[in-house]
């Protein structure tokens, strides 16, 4: 049987690998970025109900991006052990990619498990906060989700066991 799970010097590897795309990007196209993966806590990353996550945000941004007549300059989508990821250059502006992004977060059926950061064209992240937005919350109390993670405040286990919950029809 072959071991799925990743060790955190993987995930930390593909973590920069994401990055250094990201800024080659960001020199290729003049545009903000969105950087998109699935919430999947624990050791496992790509599992049937991670990559049908993955399949859901792609269409739900996708779909959004074409609805609002905003042009996708550059796609790309990996498949990886440590997860999917995809990055989309997009001619907009990184605020109003913010909000449309965080909207989908905020309202789709799947939404609190989608990770859509939006890079500007400088390179830095853009928050929900700096545009006057309430940060995520936490996928099981509700506090500020940052600080759960940060703290470790809830056990891999509960979390997975409410993905599983708000993914059980699937």
């Amino acid at each position: 049987m072959k071991d799925n799970s990743v060790t955190l010097a993987e995930v930390l590897e593909s973590r920069d690998e994401r990055a250094a795309r990201q800024a080659y990007l960001l020199r290729e196209y003049p545009a903000p970025l969105v950087s998109f993966t699935v919430v999947c806590p624990g050791p496992v990353k790509q599992t049937k109900t991670s990559g049908m996550l993955f399949s859901e945000g792609v269409k739900a941004l996708e779909k959004e991006l074409a609805d609002n007549n905003i042009p996708v300059l550059f796609k790309e989508t990996r498949e990886k052990k440590t997860g999917n990821e995809a990055l989309y250059s997009v001619g907009t502006d990184e605020k109003t990619l913010k909000r449309l992004c965080s909207g989908i977060e905020d309202t789709h059926r799947y939404g609190r498990l989608f990770d859509m950061d939006v890079i500007s064209r400088d390179g830095a992240p853009v928050s929900r906060t700096e545009l006057g937005m309430p940060g995520r919350k936490c996928l099981l109390c509700g506090r500020d989700a940052h600080a759960c993670a940060r703290s470790r405040a809830h056990s891999v286990e509960e979390l997975q066991k409410e993905i599983e919950r708000l993914t059980k029809d699937e």
